[in-house]
């Protein structure tokens, strides 16, 4: 949903992964939990772009197997410390992670702990301003843009407001957003 946040950061993520990005059932109903949440208008937005535009996100994978299924509620359950935290808490972050580990891919969240649980599980993680200083080093958008994104995601709360100058040097500058 943090991609949605920023009309040119939702553009760079359509066409640069058009056909190639995956999502998970269990993100796809976390949308769709989402996309009516009362108390939450912005993430009920943000939703529902993400399910009106999603079809740069490839098809829906399913988890085939029921060790698959045993392998993300042990990530879910690590994730939520032992915490009963309802059915559907960091499923799709755990689901992601899994399949991610099984197939190959990168996951990107703004969740920290999914990030960390992702690397635990030999899985390349970033967050969303990982993501903007890499395509920002890559030459794909400009200082100028990723500076307008990370200022459109902090005015969602969907994570800090990051300067230039954090996003360009990256790594630890970027404080914890930027790690692990």
């Amino acid at each position: 949903m943090t991609l949605a946040v920023h009309d040119a950061l939702w553009e760079v993520a359509r066409t640069r992964w058009n056909g190639r990005a995956r999502k998970t059932v269990a993100v796809a109903g976390e949308l769709e939990d989402q996309r009516s949440n009362p108390n939450d208008h912005v993430a009920a937005r943000l939703a529902k772009r993400a399910i009106r535009d999603k079809g740069w996100q490839g098809d829906l994978i399913r988890l085939e197997s029921d060790e698959q299924r045993k392998r993300v509620e042990d990530i879910r359950r690590k994730m939520s410390a032992g915490q009963d935290v309802g059915p559907r808490k960091n499923l799709g972050e755990a689901t992601c992670i899994v399949l991610a580990s099984d197939i190959g891919g990168l996951v990107v969240s703004e969740d920290y702990d999914a990030r960390v649980a992702a690397l635990s599980h030999g899985v390349d993680a970033v967050s969303v301003h990982t993501l903007l200083h890499q395509l920002q080093a890559a030459g794909v958008i400009t200082l100028d843009q990723a500076v307008d994104c990370s200022a459109a995601i902090a005015d969602v709360d969907r994570g800090p407001r990051l300067s230039g100058d954090e996003l360009a040097a990256g790594g630890a500058v970027m404080g914890r957003v930027g790690l692990p």
